[in-house]
């Protein structure tokens, strides 16, 4: 089968890379088509031998991006296309080739909380309107987890019957769980995006509320956005946590860097759509500690694969970490537990797991 991945651009993020790693896995021909640029996991998806197309000279031009694309399917004779982006700019793409391309399967990628796509006034109406439209010239609508689909059903008014779950996935051979540790300080490690949702601030002010004695210290891994990294490290500096505290910026070595971790954090404040840096931790054998947002709860097992706060709020964080330490340090048996059945529920959330779930929908009637 001819399989068409829409989306806007190729840099570094969560879709592109899902969709290098389905092109890495999957045994159809899959095409990866970027209606506004390329970028660097478009390069790599290119080095991989997958075939990829960024569209020229539509970016401010939806009309042409839609013909353009349905030329392009019809020559390649395209049998799937699946639009991954949540912008208005691909929902009337797909719209448009949708009702042109009536031998063609579309499916319905939703990657995020809906909440996070409700605008105000006209543009919101638009945008639902658009939704809707795109969900009917659908055959299949994934959602990333539960929590995202009952988002969309509750906020859209989606058809639940429609929806199927497809849990993201990642290449678990890249990860392999570290050897137990014999060290005295517990070392956390946060890898994700650097900007205000992800709440950075708060797990500093957590750690900043730990006693100075504390032996721990904290690794921070992941790009910047609009100058938030600088912001950070100032809260840091004002907190007094230089000593403890890391920030190295997008790495290419995460899994060697969860090598050296304890306890992978992730305090995002927002409804987070999925997770996949907690299976990356996961499979590297790193419990996971966590506020209760979103699909979080879905992935973590509290006191079983790791830890989840009772609130989102630094003070529920700081417990959270003196938990983990007390295990850590006076428990290792019941820590070297958490840390093999973090591994264990990370083999539910591999690559080949969600490529096949896809390629059933693919095909189902």
């Amino acid at each position: 089968m001819n399989i068409l991945h829409l989306q806007l651009s190729g840099g570094p993020g969560g879709i592109v890379s899902l969709c290098r790693d389905i092109n890495k896995h999957s045994a159809h021909h899959n095409f990866f088509y970027f209606l506004f640029e390329g970028g660097s996991i478009a390069d790599e998806i290119a080095a991989q031998g997958g075939t990829v197309q960024v569209a020229t000279g539509a970016k401010n031009h939806p009309l042409k991006a839609a013909t353009d694309l349905v030329r392009y399917c019809q020559e390649q004779q395209m049998d799937v296309i699946v639009d991954h982006s949540g912008s208005p700019y691909t929902r009337f793409v797909h719209i448009y080739a949708a009702r042109r391309l009536k031998k063609v399967r579309f499916l319905l990628y939703l990657h995020s909380n809906a909440a996070d796509s409700i605008g105000k006034g006209f543009k919101n109406r638009l945008y639902k309107l658009l939704m809707h439209s795109a969900a009917r010239h659908s055959a299949h609508i994934v959602a990333i987890s539960n929590s995202v689909a009952e988002s969309y059903v509750r906020l859209f008014r989606l058809p639940k019957e429609k929806i199927t779950v497809v849990y993201n996935g990642t290449d678990l051979a890249r990860f392999t769980p570290h050897s137990a540790h014999t060290n005295d300080i517990l070392r956390l490690i946060y890898v994700g995006r650097i900007f205000s949702s992800k709440g950075i601030d708060l797990l500093l002010e957590a750690l900043a509320a730990c006693p100075t004695d504390t032996p721990i210290t904290l690794t921070l891994v992941g790009s910047d956005h609009g100058g938030y990294t600088e912001q950070m490290q100032a809260l840091s500096a004002r907190l007094h946590l230089e000593d403890k505290v890391q920030f190295l910026g997008r790495r290419t070595d995460v899994p060697q860097l969860l090598q050296q971790a304890d306890l992978f954090v992730h305090p995002a404040v927002w409804e987070e759509g999925f997770g996949i840096t907690l299976i990356e931790a996961m499979a590297s054998g790193v419990p996971c500690l966590a506020f209760p947002k979103g699909a979080i709860p879905e992935i973590i097992g509290p006191e079983i694969d790791g830890f989840l706060t009772e609130e989102v709020s630094a003070a529920a964080l700081t417990a959270g970490i003196n938990r983990a330490l007390e295990l850590f340090t006076k428990a290792p048996h019941h820590w070297h537990t958490l840390c093999k059945n973090a591994r264990q529920k990370a083999e539910l959330f591999s690559i080949e797991r969600t490529v096949a779930q896809l390629e059933a929908l693919y095909q189902e009637q």
